[in-house]
C-alpha cells in the first residue's frame, strides 16, 4: 500500500501546479476522480469475491488477506487521497498568490477567494463574439484556427502568427479515440480506458461552456491525442497476426 503513496502524492502536486497555472487544471482533477472511484469499485468487487471464497486466490493474492485488510487499506487510501488531491493542491494554489500579495491586511486567502469570484463572474457573464472563435466540435478537425498577430511589413509582405493543430496528429486522433472506446468497452483494456478518460476530462467540460471559445482550449487534450495514436499503433502492430514464410 505504501508504494502507492509516492505516485499519488506526485500526482497531487502536479495537479496543484496545473490548477495554479490555469483553471482548466481542475478538469484533470475530475478525470482523476473518475479513475479513483472506478478503482475503488473494482477493489470492492474483489472484496466481495473474496468473501464468497475465503480460501481462494485472485491474481496470486490470498482472499483471506483481502478480507482482513480491505477496510483498513480503503480508509487509508481515501485519507491519503484527500491530502494528496485536496489539501496539497489547495495549498499550492493558495501559495501561488504570494507574488501578488500587496502587503496589506488583505490576506492570501481573501485575495484568492476574491479572485475566484471575479474570474467566475467574468467568464459566466461574458457575452461577446470574436471573428476567430470556434466551438468544441470544430477543434478536432481544425475547422477554425485563431490568428494572434498580423502586421503589414510593406506593400507586398505581411507578418502573422496563428495557432492551429497539426492535421497529421489531430485528424488521426479522431479514429484513435474511437479505437480507444472499442478497446475499453469490447476488450476491457484498462490502458485505453485510462487514456480516454484523460482525454475526455479535458475535452467534455468545454461542451458545457456557453461563452465564446477558441481552438487553443483544445490544447490540453492534445497530449492525450498523441497517447491515443501511439497506443493505437502499438496495439494494431502487436495484435497483428505474423506472416509465416
Amino acid at each position: 500500500l505504501k508504494k502507492t503513496y509516492i505516485p499519488l502524492a506526485l500526482s497531487g502536486i502536479c495537479m496543484g501546479l496545473g490548477c495554479a497555472s490555469k483553471w482548466t487544471g481542475i478538469y484533470a482533477g475530475l478525470g482523476l476522480a473518475v479513475i479513483f472511484f472506478a478503482v475503488m469499485i473494482r477493489r470492492y468487487g474483489e472484496y466481495r469475491t473474496a468473501l464468497k471464497r475465503p480460501n481462494g486466490k485472485t491474481e496470486g493474492i490470498e482472499h483471506r488477506f483481502i478480507i482482513d485488510n480491505y477496510s483498513n487499506f480503503t480508509l487509508k487510501t481515501i485519507g491519503f487521497c484527500v491530502i494528496a488531491f485536496v489539501v496539497i493542491p489547495f495549498t499550492i494554489y493558495l501559495c501561488s498568490y504570494i507574488p501578488s500579495s500587496d502587503g496589506t491586511s488583505n490576506n492570501l486567502l481573501g485575495q484568492m477567494i476574491g479572485n475566484q469570484r471575479q474570474m467566475f463572474s467574468y467568464h459566466s457573464a461574458l457575452d461577446a463574439t470574436h471573428p476567430y472563435e470556434s466551438t468544441w466540435y470544430q477543434w478536432p478537425v481544425i475547422k477554425r484556427p485563431i490568428l494572434y498577430y498580423l502586421e503589414s511589413i510593406d506593400g507586398t509582405l505581411k507578418s502573422g502568427i496563428s495557432a492551429m493543430g497539426n492535421p497529421f496528429v489531430w485528424w488521426a486522433g479522431i479514429p484513435a479515440f474511437l479505437y480507444m472506446l472499442y478497446l475499453a468497452l469490447a476488450k476491457k483494456d484498462r490502458t485505453s480506458l485510462f487514456i480516454a478518460v484523460g482525454y475526455l476530462a479535458q475535452y467534455l467540460p468545454w461542451m458545457l461552456v456557453s461563452r465564446c471559445t477558441f481552438i487553443y482550449h483544445y490544447f490540453p487534450s492534445v497530449p492525450f491525442v498523441v497517447l491515443m495514436i501511439g497506443y493505437s499503433m502499438y496495439k494494431l502492430t502487436k495484435d497483428r497476426p505474423k506472416l509465416k514464410g
